[in-house]
Formats: structure tokens, sequence, C-alpha cells
């Protein structure tokens, strides 16, 4: 017999015509750019996800990369439900976007929830004008296997 169940999820939330994105970006010096690092984590500790500690620092996990003058962050937090990578993209062709990648283990519990107000909290720190969220699960079938013993 074989049973099916949720195992992760990858929720993908665009915040597009971010109105404080380019207030956060211009200009974004390094002082700047470890302040929207220590929001982010807020964020997300806010939300009810807990945030791995970094072995070295004992701070909290969470990476960020810049990618030159005028662009883009990217922002990774490895959680202890699995992770959270978080993309800016201040650029004007790209229409100030904030995206946000929730890859989340659902073995032992929902996470909906934290999702849900961590949404919230973007959509309150960056002020969107278009807020877009995308799911895709994928689902483990496990196979209960009789245990055997094998005389030597």
């Amino acid at each position: 017999m074989t049973v099916e169940r949720p195992y992760r999820r990858t929720t993908t939330i665009t915040l597009r015509e971010c109105a404080e994105l380019g207030a956060i970006f211009s200009p974004m010096g390094e002082g700047d750019a470890s302040r929207l690092t220590q929001a982010i984590a807020t964020l997300l500790l806010s939300a009810g996800f807990c945030i791995t500690q970094d072995p070295v620092t004992h701070g909290y996990d969470v990476t960020m990369r810049p990618f030159g003058t005028g662009f883009g962050y990217t922002f990774v937090a490895i959680l202890s439900e699995s992770h959270c990578a978080i993309h800016t993209y201040p650029e004007e062709q790209y229409g100030v976007t904030v995206e946000v990648e929730f890859n989340l283990c659902y073995l032992n519990c929902d996470h909906s929830e934290k999702i849900e107000e961590a949404r919230l909290r973007l959509i309150d720190l960056f002020r969107p004008r278009c807020v877009e969220e995308v799911e895709h699960s994928r689902k483990r079938y496990f196979t209960p296997i009789a245990a055997s013993v094998v005389a030597a």
C-alpha cells in the first residue's frame, strides 16, 4: 500500500512596483545593507520562522550578496523549516520588484500561517502596487516495508 504525504512546498511572493524599494536602495551604503539584512531577519522572526544561527558568528544565518551599484541584492535565510531567498530588483526595467521564495518542509507541520504573516509584513515593508503569489507542492509516496531478519 502506498501512502501519499505532502513533503515540500515552494511559495513565491512577487511584490511589483514597490514604493519603498527605491528609497531603500538609493543611495545604498554598507550600513544600509546591514540594516536591510536585519529588517529581513526581524520580519521572518516576527512571522514565526526560526532562523538558524551561524556557527562562526553566532548571529542569525542570513546572508546578503550585492549585484553592483544600482542593482539588486539577494538575501538567503537558513530556516529550521528549510530556507527563504529574497531577490530585489530596484532597476526600473524590472518594475522595482521584490521576489520572495519560501522553500519549506511540510512533513511535520503546516507553515501556511507563517507565510501569510510574512506576506503581510512584506507588503507593509515594501508597499507594492501589485502582489502575486504562486505555490508549488511536491508530494512523496511512501510504501511501508516489512522488516525482515536474515539469519547468517
